[in-house]
C-alpha cells in the first residue's frame, strides 16, 4: 500500500501543526526565562539594597537617631 496525495497532505499538515507547538513551546520557555531572570535581578537588588541598610555605619547611625527621636516625641506626650 502506498501513500496517497491525501495521506501526504495530511502528514504535511501535522508537520506544520508540529511546528508551530513547538515554536509555542520555545517561545513559552524564553518568556519563563525572562521572567525568572527579572524576578532574581529584583530579588537580588532587594536583597543588596537591604544589607547596605543595615551593614553600612552611617545609615546604622541613623537609624539609632530616629528611633531615639521618636522615642523622646512619645516620652514627651
Amino acid at each position: 500500500m502506498g501513500f496517497t496525495r491525501r495521506d501526504e497532505a495530511h502528514g504535511k499538515a501535522n508537520g506544520i501543526e508540529f511546528t508551530i507547538q513547538s515554536c509555542k513551546l520555545v517561545s513559552m520557555m524564553i518568556l519563563d526565562l525572562l521572567l525568572a531572570l527579572t524576578l532574581g535581578f529584583a530579588l537580588t537588588a532587594c536583597v543588596v539594597t537591604v544589607l547596605v541598610r543595615f551593614t553600612d555605619p552611617k545609615s546604622q547611625e541613623q537609624w539609632y537617631r530616629a528611633s531615639q527621636d521618636a522615642e523622646a516625641a512619645g516620652s514627651d506626650r
